[in-house]
C-alpha cells in the first residue's frame, strides 16, 4: 500500500485533494506510448475499454471507445 494511496467505503464530499478517483469496481490500466504517440505493444485491450484518457503535459483528453 502506497502512502498516497487511500480506499474508502463512502464518497468524501471534498474531492479536491485527490488526483484520481475511482467508483467500486474499476481496472485502470496504463500504456506507454512511442515518439510518435503509438501504444507501445499494440492498442488491441483499447477496444475493450469504456474511456481512454491521454495525459501529456498540461494537457489531458478523453475518449470513448466509439470517439
Amino acid at each position: 500500500m502506497h502512502e498516497r494511496l487511500s480506499f474508502s467505503d463512502s464518497d468524501p464530499r471534498d474531492l479536491s485533494g485527490y488526483d484520481f478517483v475511482f467508483p467500486r469496481t474499476s481496472v485502470v490500466i496504463i500504456y506507454h506510448s512511442t515518439k510518435l504517440g503509438q501504444p507501445c505493444g499494440g492498442n488491441t485491450p483499447a477496444h475493450k475499454v469504456d474511456v481512454i484518457i491521454e495525459v501529456e503535459p498540461d494537457l489531458v483528453m478523453a475518449s470513448d471507445r466509439f470517439n
